[in-house]
């Protein structure tokens, strides 16, 4: 957790075999939030990059078309995909560090 500031997200790229995942996870205090790192609205990664920080004002933000984000529950308030969620990635807490749950 303490790669994760509080108010910010990091992406993670998991690679299994000859897949790749890319997973988003937020922090408010000390709730973590997971997402799989794709925009509803082009299928695309949230950031350029996967040491972006995504954060804008408390909302995750597309660096594509500016979607907006809530942290918490990954729901779209603004942009070409509102009304929209990011993908739930279920994640959990195992003494100082964040699994995969």
């Amino acid at each position: 957790m303490d790669e994760i500031e509080d108010g910010t997200a990091r992406v993670y790229e998991i690679e299994l075999s000859e897949r790749r995942f890319r997973g988003l996870i937020a922090r408010r205090g000390e709730r973590l939030f997971g997402f799989v790192d794709r925009c509803p609205h082009a299928a695309v990664p949230l950031t350029r990059s996967a040491t972006d920080d995504p954060i804008d004002n408390g909302l995750i933000q597309c660096c594509w078309h500016g979607a907006r984000f809530e942290m918490e529950s990954g729901y779209c308030v603004s942009g070409p995909c509102q009304g929209r969620s990011l993908s739930p990635w279920p994640i959990a807490v195992k003494g100082d560090r964040i699994v995969t749950a």
